[in-house]
């Protein structure tokens, strides 16, 4: 089961550190020769002793019980991969407990995240540098970001500008107009 996996899958000894299992897909990725040998020695390049990044300490309780799966991030600066691990101490076969890892690669997903931070980056300096005034509302008319050009055609500050609505700005002879523009706005965004 665990070799069908797309996921690399590995037990170590918590006390020995020695490694137990590797699965089909660990072995590809890391070390196809591990069983037996130091996880950190074979897993883990450049290492001279136990990780600093080693889980074993967060998987059992002061009482010697296995806590709940311990997840978390790892770039694996050899590889260039990042994965999600889930760690978790389950008895093994002599009844002692061992550390059961499952690494999945999620680099696709991180390089997606930085493209996205970094368009948002690039649409946000576009949006606070434009020459015309730009706002944005809730669908309650409240004000929730404003370039730096509204804020000098209006004289707020962006701390103001967010405790009030569109309408409390609006000169008293356009508010009945504004509404009628702005309600056909709201009513597609909830329906739609």
């Amino acid at each position: 089961v665990l070799d069908s996996l797309n996921s690399a899958v590995y037990v170590s000894d918590m006390q020995t550190h020695k490694v137990l299992f590797v699965n089909k897909y660990a072995q590809k990725y890391f070390n196809k020769h591990a069983v037996g040998k130091i996880c950190w020695q074979t897993l883990h390049a450049g290492q001279t002793g136990p990780c600093d990044f080693c889980t074993n300490n967060k998987l059992i309780t002061d009482e010697g019980q296995p806590t709940d799966v311990y997840t978390w991030e790892f770039q694996d600066t050899t590889l260039k991969r990042w994965f999600y691990v889930q760690d978790k101490a389950i008895p093994w076969d002599d009844g002692r407990l061992v550390r059961l890892s499952v690494f999945t690669d999620i680099t696709p997903r991180k390089l997606a995240l930085k493209a996205l931070r970094e368009r948002e980056t690039h649409l946000n300096a576009i949006f606070d540098n434009a020459a015309a005034g730009i706002m944005l509302a809730n669908a309650e008319g409240r004000f929730i970001q404003c370039n730096t050009k509204w804020l000098e055609m209006t004289g707020y500050t962006s701390e103001e500008l967010l405790q009030l609505t569109y309408l409390d700005i609006t000169h008293p002879e356009d508010i009945e107009k504004s509404r009628k523009h702005y309600e056909p706005l709201i009513n597609n965004t909830i329906e739609g």
